[in-house]
């Protein structure tokens, strides 16, 4: 059982790209109540269907601080074995917008009644925009600029794993696999 676990570990290290970029992931301190919102290895985890829905709005009073709504749907099916999830999101920052939608499947594997090792994947659709329109430029020549609001579209994923016993929950993430 040990011998597979490492040797899972091992091929989905070898299978990863070694590139190194930036992300920009929205930030949510509620991921004690729902771990499915950045880990879809969590999608389905309890016995009922969950639904979450986040606002928050740091930094209050300051111009463009961040504001992140959410809204999380998972459930479980046959028999805890396997689960869904939908994942919405909004997240607004300085002149930054981002909004996501991911669908979210998850695969559990038992070792006993109390150790479980759970695979996620989510796929969606991550839609990104720059709006400079209210931005104060002091160097109006500068070409990265350009006066021009921008906008992309592209297709995201997320990997998670989540390893279960007797109520200790460990859990793995890559964000953004598709950048």
């Amino acid at each position: 059982m040990i011998k597979r676990i490492k040797h899972i570990a091992f091929l989905l290290v070898l299978a990863a790209d070694f590139t190194a970029s930036a992300q920009q992931v929205p930030l949510y301190s509620q991921y004690y109540f729902n771990p499915f919102i950045y880990n879809p290895a969590y999608s389905g985890i309890g016995e009922y269907a969950n639904a979450f829905l986040i606002h928050r709005l740091q930094w209050r009073g300051m111009p463009g601080g961040p504001l992140t709504t959410a809204l999380t749907l998972d459930a479980p099916l046959k028999e805890n074995k396997t689960g869904i999830g939908l994942s919405l999101f909004n997240d607004k920052t300085g002149y930054t917008e981002r909004f996501g939608l991911y669908g979210s499947y998850a695969y559990r594997v038992s070792f006993s009644e109390e150790t479980h090792l759970q695979f996620g994947l989510n796929l969606g659709a991550l839609d990104n925009r720059v709006d400079f329109t209210g931005a104060n430029i002091k160097d109006v020549s500068d070409p990265a600029l350009a006066f021009q609001n921008k906008r992309a579209t592209t297709i995201d994923g997320n990997f998670g794993l989540a390893f279960l016993f007797k109520g200790l929950d460990v859990g793995f993430s890559i964000p953004q696999i598709m950048g």
